[in-house]
C-alpha cells in the first residue's frame, strides 16, 4: 500500500517505467482502480495493477513475466514510491519486523 490516489499512483508508475527502460503498451485509469502494461527490455512483461483502498492511499500489485521477478518489482516499487514522495505524497512508514 501507498500513500497517493490512483491518479497520482498511477502517474508515478508511468514516470518509474522510463526511468526503468519500461517501454508502456497500455495504461487505463479511472478514479477507483487502474492497470499499466509495459515490457521490460529484456522482453518480460510487467503489468502494475493499482486499486483504491482509502481516500489517499492506494495498493499496488507488480507482476513481472510469467515467474515474477523479485528485484525488477522491487525496484519498480522503490521507484514508484520515489515518485509519489518527489511530487508530494509521502510514502508511508516502513514497518518494522518484530
Amino acid at each position: 500500500e501507498v500513500e497517493g490516489e490512483v491518479t497520482q499512483v498511477a502517474a508515478a508508475t508511468e514516470l518509474a517505467f522510463r526511468k526503468l527502460q519500461i517501454r508502456e503498451r497500455f495504461t487505463e485509469v479511472s478514479g477507483l482502480d487502474a492497470e499499466i502494461i509495459g515490457r521490460s527490455g529484456r522482453g518480460k512483461a510487467v503489468t502494475v495493477t493499482i486499486r483504491r483502498t482509502g481516500p489517499t492511499t492506494s495498493a499496488v500489485r507488480i507482476r513481472i513475466g510469467r515467474f515474477g521477478d523479485s528485484a525488477l518489482s522491487r525496484a519498480l516499487l522503490d521507484e514508484i514510491r520515489g515518485q509519489l514522495a518527489a511530487a508530494g505524497a509521502a510514502p508511508p512508514p516502513e514497518i518494522a519486523p518484530q
